[in-house]
């Protein structure tokens, strides 16, 4: 099969957006965020949609006339971050949202400068593995019913034959749906 025509292609997941758990909301969330001033953490574990969550937050709060601006950052990026951040404050941040998405990749001291600097912002959130940078304004957590949605929406000729391996699949990647859907591409791919 051509990448192009494989249904777990990036772009194609990409076009996923973030699902809330029963009870939750857009609306609840900017409202819960607002009440923490602007200040807050969305926590979770490698893949587990902390990245799309903050994207579509980010979204959000540009919707209701709030200025977002921030950066991710990766393993590949960790040592190069103070750049892109100075960048960002040289533009002028008081009124802006700041989002670091990634913050666990910033060093303990770093973090310490990094919080006394977003006095001067009008927020700061950012995305972590483990709570205690910032409150935790959402727990991302990983759910099977997401992975079993995503692939009857990107793929619902192959949904049935999946069936049995969908569970295996998630708890052999223990939750970590990025890893879950690469290998269902390359299970397409091998077909």
């Amino acid at each position: 099969m051509r990448a192009r025509d494989n249904p777990f292609r990036t772009e194609r997941i990409l076009e996923w957006r973030y699902r809330f758990s029963q009870g939750r909301s857009w609306p609840a969330l900017c409202d819960r965020l607002r009440t923490m001033r602007f200040r807050g953490a969305i926590v979770g574990p490698h893949g587990c949609g902390k990245t799309t969550l903050v994207e579509d937050l980010c979204q959000q709060l540009a919707s209701r006339g709030h200025k977002v601006d921030g950066l991710r950052i990766n393993s590949e990026s960790a040592g190069h971050w103070r750049r892109p951040l100075a960048r960002l404050e040289r533009s002028g941040l008081a009124e802006t949202i700041v989002v670091i998405d990634g913050a666990e990749q910033i060093g303990w001291w770093q973090w310490r400068g990094v919080l006394a600097r977003s006095q001067a912002w009008r927020g700061l959130i950012i995305t972590t593995h483990r709570p205690g940078r910032l409150p935790v304004l959402y727990e991302c957590r990983p759910q099977f019913e997401i992975l079993r949605d995503m692939v009857d929406h990107l793929a619902p000729e192959l949904s049935e034959s999946l069936t049995d391996r969908l569970p295996e699949l998630f708890q052999e990647h223990q939750g970590n749906l990025r890893l879950c859907l690469r290998s269902l591409y390359d299970w397409v791919a091998e077909g």
